[in-house]
């Protein structure tokens, strides 16, 4: 059963590698999963593209990715992990939403208004968890501070930021499921 599950995953992978060779993107990130996704590989392998999950999704955060496999676009909204994607899937794709759904925090990025020294604090407004508190800096401007330890990672905080600067990023500390 390993060596059919291992010889899977290789297809899976080389497959995905072809794909993104083909379409010139060499190091490009994988793209965020619906919430509660098993691991990328077997993903790939289970989900039937079916897009029950992104009709499902009452805010809109799914879309329609590459290979027509479900995406998260926080430049679109916000998860409120209502699990209804979750529910949708009848393959298996997704798992119980009774675990915790991503490792994904929030990583502000250059190009932030307030680190360039423009007044805006859209993120910690729309963060109902209060994750994203803005400290003074010793040139007297408060910049963005993100306490990742509260963070659910659910975007808001992206999806509201008037220039993109912020991107929801797996945790390196934690792996995803």
């Amino acid at each position: 059963m390993n060596k059919i599950f291992s010889i899977n995953t290789m297809k899976s992978q080389t497959s995905l590698s072809r794909r993104r060779f083909l379409r010139g993107r060499f190091n490009q990130e994988k793209p965020v999963r619906p919430p509660w996704s098993i691991s990328e590989n077997i993903f790939l392998d289970t989900c039937i593209r079916c897009t029950e999950c992104i009709e499902r999704c009452p805010n809109g955060l799914l879309k329609k990715g590459s290979g027509g496999f479900p995406e998260v676009d926080f430049s679109r909204a916000s998860c409120n992990f209502c699990g209804e994607c979750q529910k949708a899937c009848t393959v298996g794709a997704l798992t119980d939403s009774a675990k915790s759904p991503w490792t994904l925090k929030p990583v502000i990025g250059e190009a932030c208004l307030a680190k360039a020294g423009v007044y805006c604090r859209t993120c910690a407004e729309t963060c109902d968890d209060e994750v994203i508190e803005f400290r003074l800096r010793a040139n007297g401007m408060a910049e963005p501070d993100v306490n990742t330890d509260l963070c659910r990672g659910c975007g808001e905080c992206s999806s509201s930021c008037p220039v993109i600067a912020i991107e929801l990023k797996q945790n390196d500390t934690h792996e995803a499921l």
